[in-house]
């Protein structure tokens, strides 16, 4: 196979890929998670994984003066479609200005990857656990570099009294979702919305892992936020309306946790700079 022939086959197998991770193959249901296939059963760097800061290698940066991770344009506004695919909820938001797509570049030994933001779906518990503890909701928000690489951001959510507007919007167009198939348009969203008020590498876990759904790709860039985020319990009993494929309730869609297989994970700690010649912090 000539080069050129490569290059296309790998890159349509990994955007595939992005496809299967917000659940739109209809061939496979978390009951019969033992029966996936691919990677799913043959890999050993797979996800979800229980993360603990007391097992990860800690790495400390000063911040803002130094940082291995960066995240921009996740404040851009774009027009998008919410859609139930049977195995969870997505939304792709539409960038025209290739430019202003939000974006996460992750430096290491020298070099960087630039990840472009592709679309973001949710699952119900989280399919992390973080020191122990299973969340309400897990955030996914994939990514894509130029060589087809990816990434996905990882957030958990907690029922409390105050959530983001973001999740106020997810949490109506959810409720307009119950069956499959069924979409909502979403006008000029903003990712940040649903994100943490200070973008930053803080508190995050890093790890080489997989998509989350078959066939379970290998070589995906995780990077997973310690501290929740805000759900309020009418947005996630919008959530657990949802109906799957099989027109039952969708609430469960998240995969079993992996094994570790001694796999390096990184906890970013930061010392933040409050000022520059007499006060430090530890994040």
């Amino acid at each position: 196979m000539k080069r050129t022939g490569i290059v296309l086959y790998l890159a349509t197998l990994l955007c595939s890929s992005i496809s299967q991770e917000s659940g739109e193959e209809s061939d496979w249901n978390y009951g019969n998670q033992p029966r996936w296939e691919g990677q799913c059963t043959t890999g050993d760097k797979q996800s979800p994984i229980s993360l603990e800061r007391d097992n990860a290698e800690t790495e400390w940066r000063v911040f803002p003066l130094s940082s291995s991770i960066s995240f921009s344009d996740y404040d851009k506004q774009a027009d998008g479609t919410f859609t139930n695919n049977g195995h969870s909820v997505e939304m792709a938001l539409e960038y025209s200005d290739p430019s202003a797509t939000p974006r996460t570049v992750v430096s290491s030994e020298g070099s960087s990857t630039t990840f472009l933001f592709r679309s973001l779906h949710f699952h119900w518990p989280s399919e992390h656990y973080i020191n122990g503890k299973r969340y309400d909701l897990e955030m996914h928000m994939v990514h894509q570099s130029e060589d087809n690489r990816l990434l996905v951001l990882g957030y958990m959510f907690h029922v409390c009294r105050r959530a983001s507007s973001g999740m106020e919007v997810v949490g109506a167009s959810v409720n307009r979702l119950e069956s499959v198939g069924s979409t909502v348009p979403v006008s000029q969203f903003a990712p940040q919305r649903l994100m943490p008020g200070r973008l930053d590498q803080c508190g995050y876990f890093q790890y080489n892992g997989s998509l989350t759904t078959p066939p379970c790709t290998e070589g995906v860039t995780w990077l997973v936020r310690e501290e929740p985020l805000c759900v309020e319990q009418w947005e996630l009993d919008a959530f657990n309306n949802v109906t799957n494929a099989e027109g039952t309730r969708m609430a469960g869609n998240a995969r079993d946790l992996q094994a570790i297989n001694g796999r390096t994970i990184t906890y970013h700690r930061c010392v933040l700079v409050a000022h520059w010649r007499f006060f430090w912090w530890l994040w």
